[in-house]
């Protein structure tokens, strides 16, 4: 039921219940006083209630459109696509299960003025995030549930919310959404040029730089602890949208277990993650790895993070062949042929297929002594 009829109820039960109470005459002095007080407050309060739902208290700030529709805060949740609703002279809509502040328009939420049917020719582009250069590619526009098109979408309803995003080769580009009012002008500076990180490791136990040439890691009591920096670079991003690490070894190592920067704690289910070890009895564990992680903060400067591995064993595994290795897999989004929407993910999972979503897999190869 409409939280604005069951206000409705509420009011009249209220008004009601203070009607009865003034008007029952029997009983002694005192208790028809203390009946007097009761009907007088539920009279004001079932009163109030139904003026409060009219909303003609605008001047202590209540919009005028019934409370049904208004909130007092940032709506939070998940909720149905197409749903409205305003918070103040706000108007907020359901896009894919969230909810977008489409800010004050025109004929909604008590703003004055007639909401205008299209805002026409709209205009699209995509550009790099830090030097704004022009990113072309094949372009999608998504308006409301339908399917994505390559036919952009010129005349905008400001009652509908819409998707645009480009498929570029070099580049690693998040899809924006917008509602159809307020601009012509859609210009996506979420594009990150495809890049490079370079992983250093470190012997915990030994203290000792990790290199094929000056140093192996070996295990102490039959655990090897490793502890691995990642350097971003500072105007591209290998890791722009997150992904997964791996972390391979032997079949002699029992256990694998990592923790650090932009790292979950447990093993990642989120993505599709196809992967082959270097051989097929290696064992591997799976990290998902948080959006943004290399992206530098001012396009000049790279960003550090840093990972710990504990490879627990209970047999020596030296050997000149034996390795372990760290690898990082972007996700990045693409096009799914049966929703006619963007999804982020490492592999075309949606689209039944193992084809990797991102550029390039950054990894970090070593050695047991």
């Amino acid at each position: 039921m409409d939280y604005g009829i069951i206000l409705y109820v509420l009011a009249v039960f209220f008004g009601l219940l203070g009607i009865f109470s003034l008007a029952k005459r029997t009983g002694g002095k005192e208790s028809r006083k203390i009946l007097n007080w009761f009907g007088a407050i539920f009279l004001v309060l079932g009163v109030f209630m139904f003026v409060w739902q009219f909303g003609v208290l605008s001047n202590i700030g209540l919009p005028l459109q019934p409370l049904s529709a208004v909130g007092s805060t940032v709506p939070q949740g998940v909720c149905t696509i197409g749903e409205e609703m305003c918070v103040g002279s706000n108007a907020y809509t359901c896009v894919d299960g969230s909810w977008i502040n489409a800010g004050q328009v025109a004929g909604k939420c008590g703003v004055s003025g007639t909401a205008q049917p299209y805002q026409p020719t709209a205009t699209y582009s995509t550009i790099n995030h830090w030097s704004s250069a022009s990113i072309s590619g094949t372009a999608y526009y998504k308006a409301g549930i339908a399917k994505a098109t390559t036919t952009a979408i010129s005349n905008v309803d400001p009652s509908t919310t819409y998707k645009y995003w480009v498929s570029n080769a070099t580049h690693y580009v998040e899809p924006i959404t917008f509602i159809g009012s307020g601009t012509k002008t859609i210009t996506n500076d979420k594009a990150y040029q495809n890049g490079t990180i370079t992983i250093n490791a470190y012997d915990l136990i030994n203290n000792q730089a990790i290199s094929a040439s000056s140093h192996n890691a070996t295990l102490s009591s039959g655990t090897a602890k490793l502890k691995f920096t990642v350097l971003g670079a500072g105007s591209t991003s290998a890791l722009p949208f997150g992904g997964v690490l791996v972390v391979e070894a032997n079949s002699s190592i029992s256990q694998i277990i990592c923790s650090g920067d932009g790292l979950s704690l447990t093993p990642s289910t989120k993505y599709q993650v196809t992967y082959s070890p270097t051989y097929t009895n290696y064992r591997y564990v799976i990290y998902e790895v948080d959006p943004g992680y290399d992206i530098s903060p001012n396009g000049l400067q790279g960003v550090t993070k840093t990972f710990e591995c504990d490879f627990v064993s209970s047999t020596d595994p030296a050997g000149p062949n034996i390795t372990y290795k760290a690898s990082f897999i972007p996700a990045n989004y693409y096009y799914v042929n049966d929703l006619g929407d963007f999804v982020l993910d490492v592999e075309q999972k949606l689209n039944g297929l193992t084809t990797r979503t991102g550029y390039s897999e950054q990894s970090f190869t070593g050695y047991w002594s």
